[in-house]
């Protein structure tokens, strides 16, 4: 962990300042220059339009820890039959379907910039002016990222993609008070999503939404934990996530 580490971090949004896309990464420092050029042209490229401002942050930083990446199921049958089974499979304990529900809601309204929280109480928490929180300072340690895209390109055409929501879903479940996450894609013409835990992994969640459909994501967190602890995790903690763990399960 002596290296030196950055983060970097994109954010990119229409005239009403309405996000358009967004990009989390922590390199090493001889990285970060060509890095910064792809996530600009990504930015102008992003399906979801062309940005009226690009913001791109690089800040040194010193890594706090590591977290195990999450191991990947990759199921057969489409989303909307997975969700019952894994409401099935984590019972009480995980509301699959409150997460659910919770997720609905958010697609039928103006994208976040980050996450919405929802306790088991039922408390649909949007942090930050109801921008929601964003998971951050998350990144992979050396000489695994091509070995990781090309075992995930044996599951989706896609891998960059599901590669770096696997990253920011293993950082949120490692924190304390943190039980589950789904996500749907807010890409347009991306039907994808996926739901996590401890439990379950990475499961992906395939054509879950219309094309035209809006997306978002939703952290289930205990009652217990207070919310600043679960934030500066999220938020502010630097982690590289290490593969010991990882495996891609098909069913």
């Amino acid at each position: 962990m002596n290296d030196q580490w950055y983060s970097l971090r994109m954010r990119a949004a229409d005239c009403e300042a309405r996000h358009l896309s967004g990009y989390e990464d922590i390199l090493p420092m001889e990285e970060i220059p060509r890095a910064a050029q792809d996530v600009a042209a990504r930015a102008f490229g992003h399906v979801n339009g062309q940005p009226e401002s690009i913001n791109i942050r690089i800040d040194h930083v010193e890594i706090a820890g590591t977290f195990p990446l999450l191991p990947v199921c990759d199921p057969v049958a489409l989303g909307h039959d997975m969700l019952p089974l894994l409401a099935a499979r984590c019972g009480a304990s995980l509301d699959v379907m409150a997460l659910w529900h919770a997720l609905q809601r958010l697609a039928n309204q103006p994208p976040l910039r980050g996450a919405a929280l929802l306790r088991t109480s039922g408390e649909l928490i949007l942090h930050g002016d109801a921008r929601g929180v964003r998971v951050s300072h998350f990144g992979l340690e050396r000489g695994q990222r091509a070995q990781l895209a090309q075992q995930l390109a044996t599951i989706s055409d896609q891998p960059q993609r599901i590669l770096e929501a696997l990253l920011l879903t293993s950082k949120a479940l490692a924190a304390p008070g943190v039980l589950a996450e789904i996500c749907l894609s807010d890409d347009r013409g991306y039907p994808h999503g996926y739901f996590a835990s401890a439990l379950t992994g990475y499961v992906r969640l395939k054509a879950l939404k219309g094309e035209q459909s809006g997306g978002g994501r939703v952290f289930l967190i205990d009652d217990a934990t207070p919310l600043t602890v679960i934030i500066e995790w999220l938020e502010e903690r630097p982690m590289l996530a290490t593969t010991d763990f990882f495996r891609i399960d098909t069913v």
